[in-house]
């Protein structure tokens, strides 16, 4: 980071580091880093109005870099925070479990305030309106993905207004 001299990427760092929402102490898994990500968006989704549920089963992320664990939770509940922010009875639940051959489930359930917006590939576009410093949430979760050897599938139930995320990882990259 030092040798890039990339100063927005230093203040966002720091901003980070030094918000609010990481001085709530919790214990929800046994990885320190996603305790951390889950300590902020637990005080950001109480600010919100936004149930957030979490159930993650031990030893899920012991093969898994730092970087990886904060890509793939940070952009998930960044973009299930803005997509329930507002919502009728919103709510995240986020789930996670490791099969017996080491795969990693990772289901993330949020409410929908609208409906997002979704290209002919598939792929979904972010709502914000600050195009060029936003929107590459997913694409950063599919490269970090890719390198487990892994998927994610995305999809929106439109009769429940409910967005769902699920990843599959394998423990061998």
């Amino acid at each position: 980071l030092d040798s890039e001299n990339d100063e927005r990427v230093k203040e966002y760092i720091n901003q980070i580091a030094n918000s609010p929402e990481l001085k709530t102490e919790v214990h929800l898994c046994d990885n320190s880093t996603l305790n951390l990500i889950l300590a902020r968006y637990l005080v950001i989704c109480e600010k919100e109005g936004i149930q957030l549920d979490v159930d993650i089963r031990k030893s899920c992320f012991d093969f898994m870099q730092i970087e990886d664990i904060t890509s793939i939770f940070s952009n998930m509940l960044e973009n299930a925070v803005e997509a329930s922010r507002n919502a009728e009875n919103a709510f995240i639940e986020l789930n996670v479990r490791k099969s017996d051959s080491g795969q990693i489930l990772i289901a993330l359930l949020n409410s929908c305030r609208e409906k997002p917006i979704q290209l002919p590939d598939g792929k979904f576009v972010s709502h914000k309106k600050d195009k060029k410093n936003h929107g590459f949430g997913m694409k950063s979760m599919e490269k970090v993905i890719k390198r487990y050897h892994g998927t994610l599938n995305a999809y929106y139930d439109e009769g429940d207004n409910i967005f769902h995320t699920v990843v599959l990882l394998n423990k061998e990259k």
